[in-house]
């Protein structure tokens, strides 16, 4: 099929694509001709001939005034956006899958699958069915179709910003989609770029001082080898009219992303970076992409790679007062559009403490003078710590840090778009189980921001880009558009809750508690307009006591509704609605609420002044006390000592209770005697992390019922292990080459020499908890990654003395561990990656069943060190650690342990046949008696 049928369709008065296809030469002489109208011709009409031509004006013409192109702008914070690769998504039209470029394969990720607008348009039932407002699509202009290496079927390699792709359909399905959502109520997106064109020259040996030394083009482009727009088809700076011009940066790839200057103008990936302060190309852009909000009625842009373009180029794009090709938002406005919404994508993920990420991601929305850039940024450093949160057991804390900066440092928090995966991360289930997947959209659904969903996420999807129609790329080959499918129900049900009350679309949260040391209570209450809400989560795999919670904290007497009414629940994955709550009789004497909370259980209550129908007993006024002899800081296990709070202790247990874990609470037994009433107990702290704050309660509880009779105040108790060295091995310098020694390190020059070379292992313990210290040939970190390191992937394969219920396959690496070694867990970990694995499902193609933990990780680049605590109670049911078998191994990951091939590329090792194992250097050994 030719490849710019779209654009020429418009000249054919009877809008028959087909018929012109039959005649390829005819069309190749006119598309010539088109072009060298539009760029050299002095005459005005024909120039605007060539135009409207070009940027569909006839074509649309024929669209009719039915269309509902054009609609008021939404209040942006009350929506939910569903983000979808359009060509992932749904074949509405298969007659345009296979342009005859040898690009489309639905059999390999790399390549076309055939999904189309019209495929969207197809599913909008199944988009609102699930309660999003909005659809995000990927960029649907004309594209790179293949580089050699690499498909652009996701639509950021662009060769023409005013056509569309001919895979993704026509403008008259384009407006068809459009006409489609407005009926709805719902709204469109179109991803766009500013950043940079497809993937047309690369540099060898580049000069700062020569732009035309070490240029070449890409010789494997398809299907054209320059952008076929004006300006950007200058990309030859060896022409000294292109190089006059000054359309592109004319540099090498970035090997610093830490280095600003690179950031905003090298290229990113190999993609051909424009000159964003040229006022030619920022015209152009303007032109192009006010074509789409024009003729098609798009709502919304989502900015791709907006942190590598400069903020004042940006508010160009969107604020300029050009009388012939004026900013986004003037154009939107011309349309009826009072609020055209755009969103940025900045990729940078905090730490927990941190808020540099964040604070650059704000310098999008507002400048250093307060001016307005974009109206939001998809909220990254969020999306870090849900992650770290629900799905590796790590503080509770961390994430109500997080919420408390995210509404300090960002001006508006509301219109910032949370999500849990997209098409550039591991989807969630990747590393993450579904329980915990469920709990984070609680989260996103009921914190500020704009809650956006990636397509598939509801089907409980884990690879990354598969697709949702049955010939499309690993789809197992069926649909997958399961409106009874668990969490599509799940999600139906939380986008409800949003929609009724929108307390969570417009609230401000305050975090009511948060744990220091692991998973367990996180509680937080949204305020609007004089209606409060409670969300309570338990993000531990055991029961959880919430003990002596203020719920009115900061509300004013006339503020606090008398009655706390139940709206949501779940405890796990099932459904359960939790029990209103009268404020009034519920509460402890002091004003405080306990409450035992289920494993991975969310709740959601909302203010109501309504009475409470069955009224509960008010607590007990009996008062429990710590021990005075509490110490406030300890290395290990310690003694108390205390007297019982109450004469009889019939049907009635004293607990004590760490951090509100239940499961563990050591049971206080009575001292020997009939009389007396003092108690000892030995405090078990082998679960405890190190370096963390334990909180602690006495709860007294009826023993069969575990009713909750009475909670003391709580305390704080530091634990700082003592570590002991209990192995090390070295291994040799520049050994990392594979097993047979012969694989080659990816041609891309940030993978510096000894990113895969390890050179010494050791194993540290503390009681059962677990160090491993990895001491590297190079620290790399140019992608600035959230874990502290990049470039290389650690696979850590621990285990246990008795070998029941091991393995020795290791997953999706194709080698087994050596004779005699096997394991039990499994820690896969990269720059934005930390997952933990048991051997329950693992094979040679699947990685076994994700624990809620993962390690702690830290980096020293100065010793060159990579340093995984393991979860404490991860070895806590081993009688000891003698006979632990322990093995890392190196290699590099995206999506999925990087490809090996003998002529290797930028991003993939060579040396070696696909099939041979995946590993660069391993080491490995045994904890001896």
């Amino acid at each position: 099929m030719y490849p710019h049928c779209n654009r020429i369709e418009a000249l054919n008065s009877s809008g028959d694509c087909q018929n012109i296809k039959q005649n390829r030469r005819f069309l190749s002489h006119q598309q010539n001709r088109v072009d060298m109208f539009f760029f050299n011709s002095r005459s005005k009409a024909t120039t605007l001939l060539a135009c409207l031509t070009l940027s569909g004006f006839l074509n649309s013409a024929t669209a009719g005034p039915a269309l509902k192109l054009h609609v008021p702008s939404p209040d942006w914070r009350d929506q939910i956006i569903y983000f979808l690769m359009t060509d992932r998504f749904e074949d509405g039209n298969p007659h345009n899958n296979n342009q005859g470029a040898g690009e489309f394969n639905p059999q390999k990720e790399s390549h076309y699958s055939g999904g189309d607008l019209a495929g969207v348009k197809k599913r909008l039932d199944y988009i609102q069915g699930l309660g999003a407002t909005a659809v995000w699509i990927t960029p649907p202009v004309a594209n790179q179709w293949w580089n050699g290496e690499y498909g652009g079927y996701h639509g950021y390699w662009a060769s023409h910003f005013k056509r569309l792709d001919p895979h993704v359909g026509t403008l008259k399905e384009y407006q068809a989609l459009s006409d489609a959502l407005h009926r709805k109520g719902m709204y469109l997106v179109q991803d766009i770029v500013l950043n940079h064109t497809g993937d047309f020259f690369r540099y060898k040996n580049w000069s700062p001082q020569d732009p035309a030394q070490g240029f070449e083009f890409k010789p494997t482009s398809v299907p054209m080898k320059a952008p076929t727009q004006a300006p950007f088809d200058m990309n030859d700076p060896r022409n000294p009219v292109h190089r006059a011009a000054g359309i592109y940066h004319w540099t090498p790839d970035v090997n610093n992303y830490n280095d600003r200057q690179q950031e905003l103008n090298f290229q990113m990936s190999g993609l051909d970076d424009l000159n964003s302060e040229n006022p030619v190309v920022r015209r152009a852009l303007r032109d192009s992409y006010g074509h789409w909000i024009r003729q098609v009625g798009v709502d919304a842009f989502r900015l791709d790679t907006a942190v590598f373009v400069p903020p004042d180029a940006v508010q160009d794009f969107l604020y300029a007062k050009d009388p012939k090709h004026p900013g986004m938002r003037i154009v939107a406005q011309q349309t009826g559009r009072k609020d055209f919404f755009t969103f940025g994508e900045g990729f940078a993920i905090d730490r927990a403490g941190e808020t540099k990420a964040m604070r650059k991601i704000e310098g999008y929305v507002r400048d250093g003078q307060g001016k307005p850039v974009m109206q939001g940024m998809l909220n990254f450093p969020l999306y870090g710590s849900l992650g770290e949160v629900m799905a590796r057991g790590r503080p509770t804390q961390e994430l109500g840090e997080r919420i408390r900066q995210m509404m300090t440092v960002h001006s508006d928090p509301h219109r910032m778009p949370s999500f849990l995966d997209n098409h550039d991360v591991d989807r969630f289930l990747k590393g993450g189980h579904e329980v915990a997947l469920r709990q984070s959209l609680a989260a996103i659904m009921t914190l500020p921001g704009i809650p956006t969903l990636y397509y598939g996420t509801e089907q409980g999807f884990k690879e990354q880009r598969a697709a949702m129609f049955a010939a499309g790329y690993g789809s197992g080959g069926k649909d997958h558009f399961d409106t009874q499918a668990p969490l599509y129900l799940f999600t139906q049900s939380l986008a409800q809750v949003r929609k009724q009350h929108r307390v969570f679309s417009r609230g401000v949260p305050t975090v009511l508690r948060d744990d220091a040391a692991g998973a367990g209570v996180l509680a937080y209450r949204m305020d609007h307009g004089g209606q409060s809400a409670w969300v309570i989560f338990n993000t531990a795999e055991h029961p959880v006591l919430l003990d002596n919670l203020d719920l009115m904290q900061g509300l004013s007497v006339s503020q606090r509704p008398r009655t706390l009414t139940g709206v949501w629940g779940v405890e796990g994955a099932q459904f359960k609605m939790p029990q209103d709550v009268d404020s009034r009789a519920a509460l402890t004497p002091t004003g405080l609420f306990n409450l035992s909370l289920a494993p991975r259980s969310t709740f959601i209550w909302v203010g109501s002044t309504k009475p409470v129908l069955e009224r509960r007993e008010a607590p007990t006024d009996l008062k429990l006390k710590l021990p005075a002899n509490l110490p406030t800081q300890v290395s290990g296990d310690f003694d108390l000592t205390g007297e019982w709070p109450i004469t009889s202790a019939v049907n009635v247990e004293c607990v004590w209770v760490v951090n509100g874990d239940l499961k563990n609470a050591q049971v206080i037994q009575p001292a020997m005697g009939a009389a007396s009433r003092e108690w000892q107990l030995r405090v078990d702290t082998s679960r405890w992390p190190d370096q963390t704050t334990q909180r602690v309660v006495l709860l007294l509880r009826h023993v069969e019922t575990k009713e909750v009779l009475a909670v003391s105040d709580a305390q704080q108790v530091y634990m700082k292990k003592e570590w002991q060295l209990m192995a090390a091995i070295d291994d040799p310098v520049g050994d990392d080459r594979g097993p047979q020694g012969q694989y080659v390190y990816p041609q891309d020059p940030t993978y510096v020499p000894g990113t895969f070379d390890i050179e010494r292992l050791e194993v540290w313990s503390s009681g059962k908890s677990l160090r491993l210290k990895v001491k590297m040939g190079a620290i790399n970190r140019s992608w600035n990654p959230a874990n502290g390191f990049d470039h290389v992937a650690f696979t850590f394969f621990i285990g246990k003395p008795d070998a029941s219920n091991s393995l020795r396959v290791m997953p999706l690496q194709q080698d087994h561990l050596p004779e005699n070694t096997h394991w039990h867990y499994r820690l896969r970990a990269h720059g934005w990656s930390n997952a933990l694995f048991t051997t329950q499902g693992a094979s040679a193609s699947a990685e076994g069943t994700a624990l809620p933990e993962g390690a702690k990780i830290q980096v020293d680049v100065a010793a060159r060190t990579v340093q995984f605590d393991l979860p404490a109670s991860l070895l806590a049911d081993v009688p000891s650690l003698k006979g632990l078998q322990l093995s890392v191994y190196t290699w590099d990951y995206d999506n999925g342990y990087r490809k090996l091939s003998p002529q290797g590329g930028g991003s993939e090792m060579g040396g070696g046949q696909a099939a041979q194992p995946l590993w660069m250097d391993r080491v490995g050994l045994e904890l001896k008696p």
